[in-house]
């Protein structure tokens, strides 16, 4: 069969193949069954051309299709023979055309949103995120409206026009495809459930514009390792982080806070996954993970809770610990002594100077040194970086 359909409603047509009919002479009979010498299961008949010999010619004459000696017209292979009432005459040659495919001049364009893109995101939090679709070249077409679908093509609307708020499109989370479609007056097969495939007519589908729709998920975060415990030195403090979620569309941050949650800071995780925790003292701290769309930055000293409380966003399942600790102190002030050994000595308040040099008697370390002077309170009264010490302006006193 090259084309229509062998269950035949009254005007259609179907063309077969494969009889190997020949176009300067031949015959051709439509019977009701095998029975080809009964005259009441022959249906209709054409003989053509020279066609001659044994004929089922006599059978048709019978039947009242055709009249004895009669032909139609042989045709070339470019033709077609084609019929229009009964007989001989009914007959007629012409340009082979009833399997063309009629022209379509359906266009379904070329559309964007607003900003020019083809993709965008939604959160799936029950308030509406209506979009607008521009056409970015025109559309064709007598009748025009737009399909949503989900990736497989299923239909999920059948909207005339925008904007499109697919917040409740479905069930749960999931993507859409928005198409514009332009069709003549024989289309069919457009109704939610069906899908793409089942359209037919004459119709064109623009491009789609993709709607990733998803609800906030503050998944879970780790170090790099995949650990969630970190102990290092105070001042000195650089971790990488990562996560795991599913609303990968939405935005996500690292929110630091004391051990009691409250928060110290934050960091896009679009822009980095390592936190510099060295300015913070000694203490433990915690990284947290919030995922959300259309929130306000945190504030520094609320509790973490305040970003879970909105419509679209919510906190990680976990945090990552990181205890921070007291540097070790390595500096030794050693033991110094008078240059004659000893550790006391006097000297006359008399405005003239009695300069004392200091001795290690044992040796010092650390980065930097010097020297502090102090009453017998040890409020400190100088701080020189070396000596010799002249303590006669000091005043009376030890």
């Amino acid at each position: 069969m090259e084309c229509g359909n062998l269950i035949v409603e009254e005007g259609e047509t179907v063309v077969v193949s494969g009889f190997n009919l020949r176009n300067n002479g031949d015959e051709l009979g439509l019977y009701t069954s095998s029975s080809f010498g009964s005259a009441s299961a022959l249906q209709d008949y054409v003989i053509w051309g020279s066609r001659s010999g044994s004929t089922r010619e006599s059978v048709a004459v019978s039947a009242g299709l055709w009249t004895n000696g009669q032909r139609a017209n042989d045709f070339s292979p470019e033709q077609s023979l084609n019929k229009d009432g009964n007989g001989a005459g009914a007959w007629n040659t012409g340009a082979t055309t009833i399997c063309d495919t009629p022209t379509c001049d359906a266009d379904g364009g070329v559309i964007a949103l607003e900003n020019g893109g083809a993709e965008t995101s939604i959160c799936v939090d029950g308030i509406g995120d209506p979009l607008n679709i521009v056409f970015t070249t025109d559309a064709s077409g007598t009748n025009k409206g737009y399909v949503i679908t989900d990736t497989d093509n299923n239909i999920l609307g059948l909207p005339m026009s925008g904007p499109f708020d697919l917040d409740g499109a479905g069930v749960g989370v999931g993507t859409c495809l928005i198409w514009a479609i332009s069709y003549d007056d024989d289309f069919e097969g457009a109704a939610v459930g069906n899908n793409v495939s089942d359209l037919t007519g004459c119709f064109d589908l623009s491009n789609a514009v993709t709607v990733y729709r998803q609800s906030p998920d503050g998944g879970s975060v780790s170090l790099a390792d995949g650990s969630t415990e970190y102990s290092g030195t105070a001042g000195d403090i650089m971790v990488e982080v990562t996560h795991s979620i599913e609303a990968d569309m939405l935005s996500y941050w690292y929110i630091i806070t004391h051990d009691s949650d409250n928060i110290l800071g934050f960091a896009n995780s679009a822009n980095t996954s390592t936190l510099d925790l060295s300015g913070a003292p000694a203490g433990t701290c915690r990284i947290w993970g919030w995922s959300y769309r259309g929130e306000s930055d945190p504030i520094m000293g609320d509790n973490i809770s305040t970003l879970s409380d909105g419509d679209c966003e919510a906190i990680s399942s976990n945090f990552i610990t990181v205890v921070r600790n007291a540097p070790t102190c390595d500096a030794d002030g050693g033991v110094i002594a008078l240059e004659n050994g000893g550790t006391e000595t006097s000297i006359c308040v008399d405005g003239i100077g009695d300069p004392l040099n200091i001795v290690f008697t044992t040796d010092a370390s650390g980065t930097n040194k010097g020297y502090v002077i102090t009453d017998t309170d040890n409020n400190i009264l100088d701080l020189p970086m070396s000596g010799p010490f002249n303590l006669d302006g000091a005043g009376v006193g030890t």
